[in-house]
C-alpha cells in the first residue's frame, strides 16, 4: 500500500470518523445532565454512508467538543507516548502518534461522559430513596384543598 493512501486512511478514521461520532456521542451523554444559555442554533452531524447518522444538537456540541479538547490535551500531554506504543504493541496497528492521541481521546471522551451519566443517575437514584418533604407537604396541601372543597372539585373534573 502507498504511504500517502496509508496516512490518508489513517488520518479519516482519526479524524473524520471516530473524533466526530466521539464528540457527538458524548456531547449527547452530557447533554442529558447540563442545559446551557446560549445554545440555539448550535448543530454538528455527520454521516458514515449508508449505515450511521449521527447528529448533536445545542448544549451538545459545545459540552461533546470541550470534553474531546480536554481530553486531547490530557492524553497528548501526560500519555502521548504511551498512547502510540499501546496501539503500537498491543493493537498491532500504528497509526502514528498524533492519531493515536485522537483516537484514545475519542474513545476516552464517550467513556467518560458515559461514566458522568451513570454515576450522576446512580446518584439520583439514591436521592429518590428518601421522600423529599417539600413534595411530600406540597401532595398533603392539594388533597386537603380537595376535601375542604369537594363541591368545586365535583364541578371541575370532566369524567
Amino acid at each position: 500500500m502507498p504511504e500517502w493512501l496509508s496516512i490518508s486512511v489513517r488520518f479519516i478514521f482519526s479524524w473524520v470518523i471516530l473524533m466526530p461520532i466521539a464528540v457527538i456521542a458524548g456531547g449527547k451523554l452530557l447533554g442529558q445532565l447540563f442545559k446551557l444559555d446560549g445554545q440555539d442554533d448550535d448543530s454538528f452531524r455527520i454521516r458514515v454512508p449508508p449505515v450511521l447518522k449521527f447528529s448533536a444538537k445545542k448544549e451538545e456540541v459545545l459540552l461533546g467538543v470541550a470534553l474531546f479538547i480536554i481530553d486531547l490535551f490530557l492524553v497528548g500531554a501526560f500519555f502521548g507516548e504511551d498512547t502510540y506504543l499501546l496501539f503500537k504493541r498491543e493493537f498491532g496497528v500504528d497509526p502514528g502518534q498524533f492519531n493515536s492521541i485522537c483516537t484514545f481521546s475519542s474513545f476516552l471522551s464517550v467513556l467518560v461522559s458515559t461514566t458522568i451519566l451513570l454515576v450522576s443517575k446512580g446518584f439520583g437514584q439514591l436521592r429518590r430513596i428518601r421522600p423529599d418533604p417539600v413534595i411530600k407537604e406540597h401532595e398533603e396541601l392539594i388533597e386537603q384543598l380537595r376535601k375542604d372543597d369537594p363541591q368545586k372539585n365535583a364541578g371541575s373534573r370532566n369524567d
